[in-house]
């Protein structure tokens, strides 16, 4: 029989596996949240950019009704 010498002690072993997957649970954690953060701010950007759109329509419209009513007005 061959036996094969542990340089580590099972418990040491045991220790380092919980370590190991309590750092794969925090970067796994820490990727969610920084998705999070970035599906939020792209959801904040299309809500901007809706926001400015209307707004650049509102603002033709009520040139063109300015330009209407100042029309009316010299006539």
């Amino acid at each position: 029989m061959i036996f094969i010498y542990l340089k580590h002690k099972p418990n040491e072993i045991k220790t380092d596996q919980r370590e190991q997957r309590k750092t794969v649970q925090t970067e796994t954690r820490n990727t969610k949240t920084i998705i999070e953060c970035v599906q939020r701010i792209t959801a904040v950007q299309r809500k901007y950019r809706r926001f400015t759109a209307v707004m650049k329509y509102s603002r033709v419209v009520h040139k063109i009704k300015d330009q209407r009513t100042s029309r009316n007005c010299r006539e």
